[in-house]
């Protein structure tokens, strides 16, 4: 099976600035029910709001890189029925 690899990591000028805030909620996430835990969509208002974020919604990464963080990937083999 081919797998793709980044030759370099991607550079996001907006959001690199607020990943360890983005990092701080997602750990202190951890501690409470998953029920309380922030959605993606939060995030990215909590980053607007609280501390100036410029970017748009997408361009934060909130779409694919924060959700991936925070969820379990569940695989099934070819042979299991859905």
């Amino acid at each position: 099976m081919f797998v793709a690899r980044q030759s370099a990591p991607i550079k996001r000028p907006k959001l690199d600035a607020f990943t360890g805030i983005i990092d701080g909620w997602l750990d202190s996430d951890r501690e409470v029910h998953r029920k309380q835990r922030q959605t993606a969509k939060r995030v990215f208002e909590r980053l607007r709001d609280e501390h100036g974020f410029t970017g748009g919604y997408g361009s934060c990464g909130c779409q694919s890189s924060l959700p991936c963080r925070t969820r379990t990937i569940t695989t099934f083999s070819s042979d299991e029925t859905m």
